[in-house]
C-alpha cells in the first residue's frame, strides 16, 4: 500500500503536524515551510468555504478549531458575524461554537431563542450545544429549571445533560445516586437530589 503523500498527511490533519507524528508518519513527512505556508492558504480557505453552507455541529466545530489552529483573523468577530445566519440549526452551532471560544454570554440568549416552553422543532440541537455550557451559571439554573419543572421532555433531557457534564469536567456529578434520584417521581427522593445539585452548581469549585 503506497503510503500518502506529505501534502495528503498536511492537509488531512488540518495542518497540525503533531497528528501526523502520532499516526506513525514522521518518517514519511518531508516538507518545506514554503509548502506549509502554500497549504495553510487552502486549509483556511476549505474552512472558511464549509462554514459557508455546513449545517452539522460537528463539523463546524472542527472548522471553527482549524482558524483557530491557524490564527486566522478575530475568530470571536467572525463567529458572532455568524449569528445573523437564518438557518437556525446553523445559528445554533455558531452559538455554541462562539461559546467555546469567547464564553461570550450571548451565546446562551440565542440558544434560549430555540427552546420554547413546550419544546420545539430544534430540542435536539439545543441540549446538544447544552453540552458545553457546564461552565454558564444560566445553563445552570435553566437545567435546574428543567427537572424540577412539569415538561417531562425537557426533564429527561435535562438529565442527560447533567450526566454529560459529570463525565466533561464537573466529577462531583458523576455520584449515581444523585443522577438516579433526579429522575425519580418520589418528592422524598427526588428534591433532596434538587438542593444537592444546586449545592454542586453555586459551589465555587464548579
Amino acid at each position: 500500500m503506497q503510503s500518502p503523500t506529505s501534502k495528503e498527511l498536511y492537509m488531512n490533519n488540518g495542518g497540525n503536524k503533531l497528528y501526523i507524528w502520532k499516526d506513525g508518519y514522521s518518517d514519511v513527512y518531508h516538507a518545506s515551510a514554503e509548502e506549509e505556508a502554500e497549504w495553510d492558504k487552502e486549509i483556511i480557505a476549505t474552512s472558511l468555504l464549509q462554514l459557508e453552507k455546513e449545517r452539522n455541529a460537528v463539523t463546524i466545530k472542527l472548522s471553527v478549531n482549524t482558524l483557530m489552529f491557524h490564527q486566522y483573523g478575530t475568530i470571536e468577530g467572525f463567529l458572532k458575524s455568524k449569528l445573523n445566519d437564518k438557518d437556525p440549526v446553523r445559528k445554533i452551532a455558531f452559538a455554541n461554537a462562539l461559546w467555546n471560544v469567547s464564553r461570550d454570554k450571548g451565546s446562551f440568549s440565542v440558544l434560549m431563542e430555540y427552546l420554547p416552553e413546550q419544546g420545539g422543532k430544534y430540542i435536539d440541537e439545543v441540549f446538544a450545544a447544552l453540552n458545553d455550557f457546564k461552565d454558564c451559571k444560566e445553563a445552570r439554573d435553566f437545567l435546574v429549571h428543567c427537572i424540577t419543572g412539569a415538561n417531562r421532555l425537557y426533564k429527561k433531557k435535562a438529565c442527560t445533560t447533567i450526566a454529560m457534564w459529570a463525565y466533561g469536567g464537573m466529577p462531583a456529578l458523576r455520584d449515581k445516586n444523585l443522577l438516579a434520584a433526579l429522575r425519580s417521581p418520589d418528592a422524598s427522593v427526588h428534591q433532596p437530589a434538587i438542593e444537592k445539585l444546586r449545592k454542586i452548581f453555586s459551589s465555587p469549585n464548579h
